[in-house]
């Protein structure tokens, strides 16, 4: 329906030099996106679609198949006019921008008539946060991973799960390659996902650690479980003429507590404190 191509760029300058810090989209990210908004719409889960696009329209607007896939999400009048002016400023010689200038106008006579609720307006209340996204959806946004690698580790999961193992999908990320430690860490800290976990969050509620530190420790943490998981399975996966004669078997997950200390983030005393601490919250809210 669109072209949703790499627009031209040049291949030198002061243009080059600006674009080369900024992370790079390319139109197989845009296709995955849409693709995981499409699952998305099919599973009942139109917010979280809507927001998907948001992001991604932020981190490139250049490309009109996300502002078309978001006007197709049934917006309301005043949030439909909102994008449709968007929209035509950065398209404005787009094959539909008359078509949407008819119907911003129309819109806009819409939005004019609505009957007003109070006789003065009242005080603006302040925005509401984002809403969280879940972990692969806010990797997909970012263009850091696509949908099926995303899909292929979900079922990864699944898997280990049925086998009684337990591990986190940015662990298995980081096991197949797909992901770093970095993206892994930046996309915990930002807040937009749900991922810190009771410790983590503990910490950040009281100020012992900022969101990017705690964020840094879960992604290392995560790349030490991950690099442990790949030891594992290179054993399980000698050749029969090299196997040992004990079976090979998972190490412990290190302790997020254990993590911070070797990090230099914090004493062994000041994990203990915390813990203790945060066990006494708990009794307390339910005493």
């Amino acid at each position: 329906m669109s072209n949703t191509s790499k627009p031209n760029t040049p291949t030198s300058g002061p243009t080059q030099e600006l674009r080369q810090n900024k992370p790079v989209v390319e139109a197989s990210d845009i296709a995955s996106i849409v693709q995981t908004v499409r699952t998305m719409v099919a599973n009942g889960r139109k917010d979280d679609a809507r927001l998907l696009l948001t992001r991604a329209i932020e981190r490139a607007p250049e490309y009109e198949e996300l502002w078309l896939q978001l006007l197709a999400l049934e917006p309301s009048p005043r949030e439909e006019m909102a994008l449709l002016r968007s929209f035509l400023g950065h398209h404005p010689k787009h094959r539909y921008a008359k078509a949407f200038q008819s119907r911003l106008k129309d819109i806009e006579i819409v939005v004019m008539l609505e009957p007003s609720t109070t006789s003065a307006p009242a005080p603006a209340a302040p925005p509401a946060p984002d809403p969280p996204l879940r972990l692969g959806d806010y990797l997909i946004a970012q263009g850091w991973v696509t949908l099926d690698q995303v899909e292929h580790a979900i079922q990864q999961q699944q898997a280990l799960g049925n086998a009684g193992i337990e591990q986190r999908l940015g662990t298995i990320l980081l096991r197949n390659g797909h992901l770093n430690q970095e993206q892994l860490g930046t996309a915990l800290a930002k807040g937009r996902t749900v991922g810190l976990g009771q410790f983590g969050s503990y910490l950040v509620r009281h100020g012992i650690l900022t969101p990017e530190q705690v964020g840094k420790a879960l992604a290392y943490q995560a790349a030490l479980v991950a690099e442990q998981e790949r030891a594992y399975l290179t054993a399980v996966q000698r050749p029969s003429g090299k196997q040992s004669s004990q079976q090979p078997s998972r190490k412990p997950i290190p302790r997020l507590g254990e993590v911070m200390v070797r990090m230099g983030m914090l004493t062994t005393e000041q994990v203990k404190a915390a813990l203790q601490e945060r066990e006494t919250e708990f009794n307390i809210q339910f005493e």
